[in-house]
């Protein structure tokens, strides 16, 4: 089989240049995800590692919220309330996430992207509940 000269120059350029291009970092990625890339690593260990870190803050500011409700709010406010529905809203949240997150696993029905993905999904669920537990800290101050 003969191949045209054109395609196997094209080839012959792309092979040449894969390493050079493979070199250019994404500068749309976040620093953490390039971060993690230089040190070889996969990049779902990459996303899970992040993760874990949102995690990590969001406990931290549940412990946090969790502490302020437990002592006496302003006069003409029932912190015991506000603790019994906040306990509720962090349960249903997580509730939410998970499922929502589970529908794009399923998805993906095994394939490679599952992990990136259903894990790329969970941090932007943590990161826009992070500023809401942020705003919660501000007025419970």
């Amino acid at each position: 089989m003969r191949y045209s000269p054109i395609i196997v120059a094209v080839l012959a350029a792309l092979c040449a240049s894969a390493p050079a291009m493979a070199a250019v970092p994404d500068v749309g990625d976040p620093p953490w995800l390039r971060t993690c890339r230089a040190q070889d690593r996969m990049e779902s260990e990459c996303y899970v590692a992040q993760a874990r870190v949102l995690e990590a803050r969001q406990d931290a500011a549940v412990r946090g919220i969790r502490a302020r409700l437990a002592k006496a709010g302003p006069a003409g406010t029932d912190y015991a309330a506000v603790a019994q529905n906040f306990e509720a809203a962090q349960k249903a949240w997580k509730s939410y996430a998970t499922l929502d997150c589970a529908m794009l696993d399923d998805s993906f029905q095994g394939g490679n992207g599952a992990t990136v993905a259903t894990v790329a999904c969970m941090m932007d669920h943590l990161d826009t509940r992070q500023k809401l537990l942020a705003a919660w800290e501000d007025w419970l101050e």
